[in-house]
């Protein structure tokens, strides 16, 4: 029976925000309106954290860049970021543990509420094959500045990783084991659903909720 490791990305397997952090990229190269777009990147961020976010008017926000601008290009900046910021931002502690997990032979998924656009790449430096987000609409050759189906946050998450289960043909009866790991107070729904619940420099929130129920609590920091 299969053993599950369930990963959050941002602030997690990450020190730092990568869906933040390309808002600011695309400030930087001046991709968007960098004062107006930066304010409203750092607004939405703060509602974030507090787990307060109004999502459906964030998605149309940080999904507007995709519609405005050639996808090529975007490409191109996305390698560009990958490389210039997110390399940075991971530890050799989040390398240690995803290896951990697949070196155990445990099924490792990704699943965060970023834009898949902006987290493929990111997948991919971790060795992850698996990866749950959401999804940036496209149709006939163009994003559409909207997502497809669910917004993939809080109960979003878990109804986009059962509706994953089923495409892969796994049920959660035959899981043995599933460990999930996160930062946010917004994963509440996740990390409840884990049979080994696992934070990793959590917010406030998540802290006291972890240290009242007896969850492991692990720390992150940059590389020196």
């Amino acid at each position: 029976m299969p053993h599950f490791a369930l990963f959050d990305l941002d602030n997690t397997l990450l020190i730092g925000d990568s869906d933040y952090a390309w808002g600011e990229y695309l400030c930087k190269h001046k991709v968007v309106d960098p004062v107006s777009f930066q304010k409203q990147n750092h607004d939405f961020y703060q509602d974030y954290v507090k787990g307060e976010m109004d999502s459906e008017a964030y998605y149309r926000f940080c999904l507007a860049p995709l519609v405005d601008n050639d996808e090529a290009s975007m490409k191109a900046l996305r390698a560009r970021y990958i490389s210039e910021v997110v390399e940075g931002m991971i530890s050799k502690q989040a390398r240690a543990l995803v290896d951990f997990h697949l070196s155990k032979g445990d099924v490792c998924v990704i699943i965060t509420a970023t834009q898949t656009f902006v987290v493929e790449p990111i997948a991919e430096l971790f060795g992850v094959k698996h990866l749950i987000g959401t999804v940036p609409e496209y149709i006939d050759g163009k994003y559409t500045g909207k997502v497809e189906g669910t917004i993939c946050i809080k109960e979003g998450k878990l109804v986009k990783f059962k509706q994953w289960m089923e495409q892969h043909g796994y049920k959660k009866e035959e899981i043995e084991h599933i460990t999930a790991y996160s930062d946010s107070i917004n994963d509440l729904p996740l990390l409840n659903m884990a049979h080994t619940p696992v934070v990793v420099n959590p917010d406030p929130k998540l802290l006291a909720h972890a240290n009242e129920h007896g969850w492991q609590v692990l720390h992150f920091q940059k590389d020196e």
